[in-house]
């Protein structure tokens, strides 16, 4: 679980590094779910009826395996060099604007430039990785939540199920904060003799494979222990004997209980058409779907949207989502664990429970309007000439009669700051002298009368305290998504027959990622993308987003959040609406839902 944490994490770098955009590291996170869905059949048809423990086992040895395959562009890629402001087209070395030089050093068709030209094909191995991480994910999340289920009573349900979705987020948390840490060491390790580059800089790339290759191989020994365990415990009969059949009337109980169903392949799809005729299971699968959409997508660029709208660094970023993530996840799994057992609700009452918990954090999902002031950039979104806002829809111009004879690349974003404004290298901010400490001077493009030194950096911004705040807030989300994720799937499992349950969870995975999860991603990236002010242009080739339009980003967000959290709550409130319990219920139950009306079904 700790290795879930580490995509999310390394987004940011990874894009620095291979040179990607948004929209193709949302591909990137997207095939680990695509991958799902393509095995998620086959490994609850197939395992529902063997060694459940066993095949985590294994799904434990191919995610160990995907880690060491995660890390393998690192060694394999040319090294990461930081060009110097001039991008190697400047006679000047610190970055300073000759107005007498020559362009020198690498370009786009010698060797050097050549050797990076292919770097955005790394993306094809790191999604082979994707590919072994989501096979092997798939026993743990069907089979081990069957092979709980199957272990416990309905009473003791709750506290079990809270604990395994804390530690779902806890593990993915604690790898957000490694991978935190690890991206505050430089890429190569050691930074190379005479480049100064520190985690604030745009362009510093941290050692972004560092967890995934040492938690991989620790994983891989999980093998061991699994394997070890029987393949029922000894009170599972009677635990399941026990248990009260809560399945929506007409959902095939009689049918998939008879001796032998599932031996034959036709009872596969005859397995299908019950569930998809049961409206409570449907409309909580759809309710579950347009979750993902927002939680997978929202949740691997989380780290992305702290760096950009309160200008953090990418190790402090992920580092800050690790730890709400742990706080309100944690917090959030185990408090609806409680609160079930302690309420011991029927299904329409876990379905009320799921939407109110979607209302809630719809209004908390309204945080993402909150933003840090614009960073000023001369010729992107301010005036070169003055402090004339050039407004979001201008087409960017670096160059200006200040500069146009210093010869300035753009190979690599090199800020410098002037007051409150920004310059793209202090090559564009006209400057001829470097004083060797971070400091410029002689700068033409500086407004007369002005500070006449420019300093290495971006500006500081009057953004102290938002990030902080943001982060409370969005704890809060963590808190109510992962509350209303325990109710979501006891009502899963208990509005099909027990012989469906795998097959439930299995098709549920199969929905949520395939109409959820997969497009979530992909899409919520393009959306970032549409947000970015300026791109990293390399010999002609877009690379990744320099830097983006907090406040167009900001709007984007929100609005996407709150309307997915909305279509949520209605389709939990017709899967309540819908519900039909069955005629023959324990008397306990009955006691609850025994004055419930009756719904309609879709036969």
């Amino acid at each position: 679980m700790i290795v879930n944490g580490f995509t999310p994490g390394s987004i940011t770098s990874i894009e620095r590094r291979f040179r990607l955009s948004s929209q193709s590291t949302g591909i990137l996170v997207s095939v680990f779910d695509f991958t799902n869905i393509i095995f998620v059949l086959f490994t609850v048809y197939v395992g529902g009826r063997g060694h459940k423990i066993r095949w985590v086992g294994v799904g434990c040895v191919l995610i160990g395996l995907s880690g060491i395959l995660y890390a393998l562009p690192h060694f394999t890629s040319p090294p990461y060099s930081y060009v110097d402001a001039t991008g190697g087209g400047n006679s000047s070395s610190s970055g300073a604007c000759d107005r007498n030089g020559t362009r020198v050093g690498d370009t786009c068709d010698s060797p050097g430039g050549a050797s990076t030209s292919g770097l955005s094909n790394y993306i094809y191995l790191l999604c082979a990785a994707q590919v072994v991480a989501g096979i092997g994910s798939l026993p743990l999340y069907t089979l081990g939540l069957t092979a709980m289920d199957e272990s416990v009573s309905n009473k003791s349900y709750g506290p079990y199920f809270g604990t395994f979705f804390a530690c779902v987020i806890l593990g993915p948390g604690f790898g957000l904060i490694l991978s935190g840490s690890f991206l505050n060491i430089f890429t190569e390790i050691s930074i190379p003799e005479g480049v100064t580059l520190s985690t604030s800089d745009p362009g510093w790339v941290g050692a972004w494979w560092l967890g995934f290759l040492i938690v991989g191989s620790i994983i891989l020994l999980m093998i061991i222990p699994l394997s070890l365990f029987p393949r029922e415990f000894p009170t599972t009969a009677k635990i399941r004997a026990e248990k009260a059949n809560q399945a929506h009337a007409n959902s095939g109980t009689e049918e998939t209980t008879r001796a032998g169903f599932g031996e034959r392949p036709s009872d596969l799809w005859r397995a299908l058409r019950y569930l998809f005729t049961n409206p409570t299971f449907v409309f909580t699968c759809l309710g579950g779907v347009t979750d993902a959409l927002l939680v997978n997508s929202f949740n691997a660029f989380l780290p992305k949207v702290f760096e950009n709208q309160f200008s953090l660094s990418a190790g402090f970023s992920t580092i800050l989502t690790g730890i709400l993530a742990i706080f309100g996840g944690v917090f959030g799994s185990l408090t609806a664990g409680f609160v079930l057992k302690r309420l011991k609700l029927d299904i329409r009452g876990l379905l009320k429970l799921i939407a109110a918990a979607n209302f809630l954090t719809g209004v908390i999902l309204l945080i993402f309007l909150w933003h840090c002031p614009q960073q000023q950039l001369a010729g992107v979104t301010v005036s070169y000439v003055d402090t004339t806002n050039l407004g979001t829809g201008t087409n960017t111009n670096l160059t200006s009669t200040c500069n146009s004879n210093c010869s300035c690349a753009v190979e690599q974003f090199l800020p410098v700051c002037a007051g409150d404004k920004n310059y793209f290298t202090p090559c564009h901010a006209g400057c001829e002298t470097d004083h060797g400490n971070g400091t410029y001077s002689n700068c033409a493009c500086l407004q007369p009368g002005s500070i006449q030194t420019v300093d290495s950096g971006l500006c500081r911004t009057s953004c102290s305290y938002q990030p902080y705040v943001f982060a409370v807030v969005a704890a809060l989300y963590v808190f109510f998504t992962f509350f209303a994720r325990i109710p979501d799937l006891n009502v899963i499992l208990r509005c099909v027959p027990d012989s469906q349950r795998s097959m439930a969870l299995g098709v549920d995975s199969m929905l949520s990622r395939g109409l959820g999860a997969v497009p979530g991603p992909i899409l919520l990236g393009a959306v970032i993308d549409q947000a970015c002010l300026l791109w990293q242009d390399v010999c002609g080739t877009r690379g990744s987003c320099w830097i983006y339009d907090n406040a167009n980003l900001a709007w984007r967000l929100t609005v996407i959040a709150v309307s997915l959290k909305a279509a949520a709550c209605c389709m939990y409130l017709l899967a309540m609406c819908f519900y039909k319990p069955t005629v023959k219920e324990d008397s306990e139950l009955n006691e609850v839902a025994g004055k419930e009306t009756r719904g309609a079904t879709f036969e």
